[in-house]
């Protein structure tokens, strides 16, 4: 160990010092010293009390009478941490050790990690820094006020000094951080404004509600922005998302500045915009909005769990409905007499698909009840953020009690993933993970009941298409889901939203809009599979 030591630069640090000691290595390839002193460099400092080291390596670092010949501040600081951290003896003299040397490097490097770090160890044991306390919180003090950079180092620092000295950090930034967040304002930096506003609450300058409220009107003010900068013809998403993250800082307290209803008619009206784009965008269905709302009030569809019930339990268009519709005679057909097929024209003005007359109304029926169903799913889903987000882990949570049997164990992470971009309004991410995860899980339910999807007579044994899969299991599962998906999935002359998606095609504003309808319908077999396939082995 102590010849290892001594090779080691005095002034390397981070991923500088751990290329300098695989070099180090190269000399010394069988000894422990530096695969020790390897691994303690390479994990995260504040990860230290979670290592992973071997018996040995945790052997090589609890013995460390050669410790003085190291010069290295990185290699002294992280090796004292570790050593208060796991060795009873010299608790204190380790620790002070480690808060100094972390302080040594800040200032050769002016990475903020290692400050931070010093600061939140120094806060464990306030009182054996008694004499040395104030002399330190000026140092994070003088950090703060000269960073530039980042108002997320600063936030990070912030938390430490208030606790530290409470009082005095309360003092000593409240007029800084208001004065920073109106810079940032007047920048249109909303994102580094929130995050000085999260400063003044964990320094109590703020309470919880004013906390609140001040995160919501910067989440108005970015909306605004946005808002008024946007292109004529052009998809903003982020708009409508950032009004409605705005709603939901607002639950549950009082707030009488009238933001509450300036957001809600906000969101509104973007929802309204989004209609006019997807038309401009194909989607040329007039939709009454009115009968919509009108059903989400009477279904008392007000949160997030009455939101999810309906997205696992919409009803999809039956063939009866369609039936009947095309069976009435109308005016808005009349055209139809005259002509015998359709063609379905892409993006690029190519003939992407033929029917008939009659399933082409068929298509333009499905796609007016598909678009009245997507349209009550973004409002439901506004519905659900305003109450609640969820995080992955509860999506994990959430598929792991269900136990689904259209989810196979080794996609299982897929569908996490899939429905998490999901509940975070990232429909285009979604869509794209959950495509082939959907076409695998019809095979896979096929598969289950002993049907071959595989195209076992050829010299080379394809699976089937996803068409061709849906045909092989149309027997086993509920025909008008069988309908919805061939239309909406494959057919060419239907949105043909599978091989649109995965061959390029279908522009971004489009994937966004069926984005939501695919994952609709994926929530759907997922929690209600044996309703959907009825076979005898499902």
């Amino acid at each position: 160990m102590k010849e290892v030591l001594c090779e080691i630069s005095e002034d390397v640090y981070g991923s500088a010092l751990i290329l300098h000691l695989y070099n180090i290595k190269n000399k010394h390839s069988k000894s422990i010293a530096t695969d020790a002193l390897l691994s303690l460099c390479s994990i995260r400092i504040d990860n230290l009390s979670n290592n992973t080291f071997s018996d040995e390596i945790k052997e090589t670092l609890c013995n460390y009478s050669n410790i003085d010949y190291c010069k290295n501040q990185e290699i002294i600081a992280r090796w004292r941490n570790y050593l208060y951290l796991e060795c009873k003896k010299e608790k204190h003299i380790n620790l002070k050790a480690a808060v100094l040397s972390y302080l040594e490097i800040f200032k050769s490097t002016s990475n903020y990690d290692y400050l931070t770090h010093a600061l939140k160890l120094v806060r464990k044991a306030k009182a054996l820094f008694k004499e040395e306390l104030i002399n330190i919180y000026n140092h994070g003090k003088e950090a703060v006020l000269n960073c530039t950079s980042s108002s997320f180092e600063q936030n990070n620092i912030l938390k430490e000094l208030g606790g530290l000295i409470p009082v005095k950090a309360k003092e000593d930034f409240e007029n800084f951080l208001y004065e920073r967040i109106s810079q940032y304002n007047e920048q249109k930096d909303f994102h580094n404004a929130m995050i000085l506003i999260d400063s003044l609450k964990d320094l109590k300058i703020i309470n919880n509600t004013e906390h609140k409220i001040l995160l919501a009107e910067k989440l108005e003010l970015e909306g605004d922005n946005l808002n008024a900068n946007k292109e004529p013809n052009t998809y903003y998403p982020n708009i409508i998302s950032l009004f409605t993250k705005g709603l939901r800082k607002l639950k549950g307290i009082k707030c009488t500045t009238g933001l509450r209803v300036r957001l809600e008619k906000k969101i509104k009206i973007e929802q309204r915009e989004s209609i006019k784009i997807y038309q401009s965008c194909g989607i040329t269905t007039k939709i009454d909005v009115s009968s919509i709302d009108k059903y989400i009030v009477e279904a008392e569809i007000d949160s997030f769990n009455p939101g999810f019930n309906f997205i696992k339990n919409f009803s999809i268009v039956t063939r009866q409905t369609i039936d009947q519709a095309i069976d009435k005679p109308s005016d808005k057909y009349f055209f139809t007499q005259f002509c015998e097929n359709a063609e379905r024209i892409d993006s690029q003005g190519k003939v992407a698909g033929i029917s008939t007359m009659v399933e082409y109304q068929k298509d333009l029926l499905r796609g007016l009840y598909r678009s009245y169903t997507i349209l009550a799913l973004k409002r439901i889903k506004c519905i659900m953020d305003i109450d609640e987000m969820i995080d992955k882990s509860l999506v994990h949570v959430l598929l792991s009690k269900h136990k689904s049997k259209f989810i196979p164990d080794d996609r299982f992470y897929m569908f996490v993933e899939g429905l998490y971009a999901g509940f975070n309004n990232d429909f285009i991410t979604s869509a794209h993970i959950l495509m082939p995860q959907i076409e695998n899980s019809l095979k896979y339910i096929a598969n289950q009941n002993d049907i071959t999807v595989a195209k076992l007579s050829e010299t080379i044994q394809h699976d089937n298409t996803l068409g061709g899969v849906l045909d092989k299991i149309s027997n086993i599962m509920d025909q008008d889901m069988y309908e919805e998906l061939k239309s909406f999935l494959v057919d060419t002359s239907g949105v043909n939203f599978r091989n649109e998606l995965s061959h390029g095609l279908m522009a971004p504003t489009l994937i966004d809009y069926y984005g939501i309808y695919l994952w609709s319908l994926c929530i759907k077999m997922i929690f209600k599979t044996d309703d959907i396939f009825k076979s005898p082995n499902n």
